[in-house]
């Protein structure tokens, strides 16, 4: 973390504390904008089927539609994180509200599937991305020691939409048709407008909300702070530490999206039924929920380190991957995986934010998480075709989890590095500006003030 970031973040902190039940606010309604709209993306399987049997169009075309929907749902990450830094993260996660309203509802009007491209997979998919990135960064302004934990519970609201939505849009769809079912869940997505609405910004968003707006024309505001974001963007990419924590949200990306993908037809070929194979994609959301609150916790824990926990468990899941074969050969121990598949993929999304913290601090936590977020979503994008292609050349199912079990352990690497790098000195802070004395005399001052940095109050 940067020493100029610590200032402003302690500035923050102490204007939380000032309301106990502040923090409580905070994290119930990022619970409820992850559930009612980030978590929607895993109603793309769902969604697949409905959309094939309605239009029939296509299936390779259909497939984009869907890969796009649920990869643009990180990929908008960078644009989430731009409208974080010009306004702050109510702004974000109300549109994103208002950008789910129209793109799923926007469909009940669409006869062509190629239409959808633009509702669906874009204004629907960018709507999910803001709502994800402006629910989990608006921790980074309100909780410091506790960060890890505040994620951890944030995040199970993906875990129990991930639970929930699948077949709460199968029973919309068999109940009311495919096109009335987006109408509703354009209405469940927009009831993240309400929770954005009562995430008050801190007085750190605040005041660089009136330092971009300080007196200049509009066009010219939104060009400099464009130019800013750039110029931010730039800095975040000199730090090594970060370029390979890039590179493991990517890796995670692409291993995590093949798995999802190919389990319920690699089971089915296994002869699991279809039913059995739904149900252990639907544990291992229960798994993500025990994950991401297990490894809030654990990440608190200085003695372990949040980094050295995010490799360890994608190492465990590359060696999960590489075993499947020991899991196919009851309705039990399918089940079995698909909780150990949520419990080792879960806990990286409840890391992702509080290690961009660590690494770049709180003045660079927005743009870092965007970009965490976008890689993340490169990753859900190309994974898929690539395991197909692996696919193609091996002529064997197994190959696709040799795929995914390799992209783990390259996540896995990765994050060590991005861990030895963050424990130089000159590394972690080569994105820090120099401080002036006046700051060393406040960081002095606080320094020595009690405070209760406690989670609970």
């Amino acid at each position: 973390m940067t020493q100029g970031g610590s200032v402003v973040f302690k500035m923050v902190d102490a204007e939380v504390h000032k309301n106990d039940w502040h923090f409580v606010i905070v994290i119930t309604v990022s619970f409820l904008t992850l559930f009612f709209n980030a978590s929607l993306s895993y109603a793309s399987g769902v969604l697949h089927v409905a959309l094939l049997e309605t239009y029939h169009a296509d299936v390779d075309v259909t497939v984009w539609l869907g890969s796009l929907f649920f990869s643009m749902s990180c990929l908008a990450g960078p644009l989430a994180s731009f409208i974080i830094n010009v306004t702050d993260c109510r702004t974000c996660v109300v549109i994103s509200g208002v950008l789910g309203l129209v793109g799923f509802s926007a469909n009940l009007f669409v006869d062509d599937i190629k239409w959808l491209f633009i509702t669906y997979a874009l204004l629907a998919g960018v709507g999910t991305s803001l709502a994800h990135t402006g629910a989990i960064v608006v921790l980074g302004y309100h909780f410091s020691d506790n960060m890890s934990l505040a994620c951890g519970i944030v995040v199970c609201g993906m875990a129990v939409g991930l639970f929930a939505h699948p077949p709460l849009c199968q029973f919309l769809i068999d109940t009311f048709g495919l096109h009335q079912a987006f109408l509703i869940v354009g209405a469940i997505a927009f009831h993240s407008c309400v929770c954005g609405m009562l995430m008050k910004p801190t007085r750190f968003e605040r005041e660089r909300r009136a330092k971009v707006f300080s007196g200049r024309p509009t066009r010219l505001t939104l060009v400099k702070t464009l130019c800013g974001d750039c110029s931010g963007y730039a800095k975040v990419f000199r730090n090594k530490s970060f370029l390979f924590f890039l590179m493991c949200s990517c890796t995670f990306g692409m291993g995590s999206s093949a798995i999802y993908l190919y389990l319920p037809d690699f089971l089915r070929k296994q002869g699991i039924s279809l039913q059995a194979a739904s149900f252990s994609v639907a544990t291992s959301g229960v798994g993500g929920v025990v994950s991401r609150v297990l490894t809030g916790f654990a990440a608190q824990d200085p003695n372990i380190g949040s980094g050295l926990i995010f490799a360890s468990l994608n190492g465990l899941m590359g060696v999960l991957s590489f075993l499947i074969p020991l899991f196919t050969s009851t309705s039990a121990t399918v089940c079995v995986y698909g909780f150990f598949l949520g419990l080792y993929t879960g806990s990286s999304w409840a890391l992702f934010n509080p290690i961009t913290y660590e690494i770049l601090g709180m003045d660079h936590v927005a743009t870092g998480f965007g970009a965490v977020m976008g890689s993340c979503g490169f990753g859900f994008l190309i994974g898929p075709p690539l395991a197909g292609y692996v696919f193609q050349i091996s002529k064997v199912y197994y190959g696709v989890y040799i795929f995914a079990g390799v992209m783990f352990f390259s996540c896995a690497l990765c994050g060590l590095l991005s861990t030895a790098f963050r424990h130089s000195r000159r590394t972690c802070h080569d994105t820090a500006d120099a401080l002036n004395p006046n700051e060393v005399e406040i960081i002095n001052q606080q320094e020595s003030e009690p405070r209760d940095t406690s989670l609970m109050g």
